[in-house]
């Protein structure tokens, strides 16, 4: 039964699989962007105070540069399943 549903949709499933890639990866994005944003407030914000410390940037960077790789990597993934 479950190779004749593969059988039928296939085409269907891969193409769901594609999508889901793309949106996750837009999103993934979209939020590497916001980080980024914070990240780049935070340094300043830490430059003009001359602050010991700057954990919040950090974080913010990291969280940035993380989501931003995840988000490459699933356009990346949705690419070579063509």
């Amino acid at each position: 039964m479950a190779s004749k549903f593969k059988l039928v949709f296939a085409g269907f499933l891969k193409s769901l699989h594609q999508l889901w890639l793309e949106v996750s990866g837009a999103l993934f994005i979209a939020f590497g962007a916001a980080f980024g944003f914070h990240a780049v407030q935070e340094y300043r914000k830490h430059v003009q105070a001359d602050e010991v410390g700057g954990w919040q940037f950090f974080a913010a960077a990291i969280l940035a540069l993380l989501t931003l790789s995840f988000g490459l990597h699933s356009f990346w993934k949705s690419r070579n399943l063509r």
